[in-house]
């Protein structure tokens, strides 16, 4: 599992928003079912939902594996855009960027 950051800087800098609250939850978290997702970062099933299926559909996020009727997602992190979002990050939790 990766390290727990303080994303308060990654927020003032990006915006808190639904999109980025899944993204920044699933580059802590692997293997996640939609159930997972909205519990923790406390959106509703049908946002979750749409978001997610827009994520797999640009190749943001990945079904890792199906049990049965469940899916389970992971951040596709081969994807250039979510290396550039994991760099930012590390960059503002290193405080090298004002």
């Amino acid at each position: 599992m990766k390290p727990k950051h303080d994303d308060k800087l990654l927020n003032d800098f990006l915006g808190e928003t639904e999109n980025l609250k899944i993204i920044k939850y699933l580059v802590e978290h692997k293997d996640q079912t939609l159930n997972d997702i909205i519990q923790n970062i406390k959106i509703n099933r049908k946002k979750g939902y749409k978001i997610l299926n827009k994520f797999i559909k640009n190749e943001v996020v990945i079904i890792a594996k199906k049990v049965k009727h469940i899916n389970f997602y992971n951040l596709n992190f081969e994807k250039e855009e979510i290396k550039m979002l994991i760099k930012i990050r590390e960059l503002l939790d290193g405080g090298n960027l004002k």
